[in-house]
C-alpha cells in the first residue's frame, strides 16, 4: 500500500491555494511573462500564431456555448442571460473574422 500519496499536481494545486493573494497575482504575472518569453523563443513566423490564437478562440467559443446551454437546463432562472451571452460571443467572433479578412459588404 501506498498510504496517502499525492500526485505532484495535486501538491502544487494545494501549496497555490494556502499562498497569500498577493502571491498568487505574482506566481500569475511571472507565468504569464514566462509563456510570452517561451512563445517568443519558438514561434518564428507570427502570422501562424495570429491563425492559432483565432482557433482557440473560435474553440473557447464554442465551449462557452456548449457550457451555456448545459447550465440553462440545470439552473433555468439563474441563466437567463445565456442565449443573449452566447449570440454576443458569435456575433463578437463573426466581426473579428470579418475585420481580418477585410471583406467588404
Amino acid at each position: 500500500m501506498k498510504g496517502n500519496t499525492k500526485k505532484p499536481i495535486q501538491v502544487v494545486r494545494t501549496w497555490v491555494r494556502r499562498q497569500p493573494p498577493k502571491m498568487k497575482v505574482f506566481l500569475a504575472f511571472a507565468i504569464t511573462i514566462a509563456a510570452l518569453i517561451f512563445i517568443r523563443m519558438v514561434v518564428y513566423d507570427h502570422d501562424n500564431l495570429f491563425i492559432d490564437a483565432e482557433a482557440v478562440h473560435a474553440l473557447g467559443i464554442s465551449v462557452k456555448g456548449q457550457n451555456l446551454s448545459f447550465f440553462r437546463r440545470l439552473f433555468r432562472p439563474t441563466v437567463a442571460a445565456a442565449p443573449m451571452v452566447s449570440r454576443r460571443l458569435l456575433l463578437r467572433w463573426l466581426l473579428q473574422v470579418v475585420k481580418e479578412r477585410g471583406y467588404v459588404f
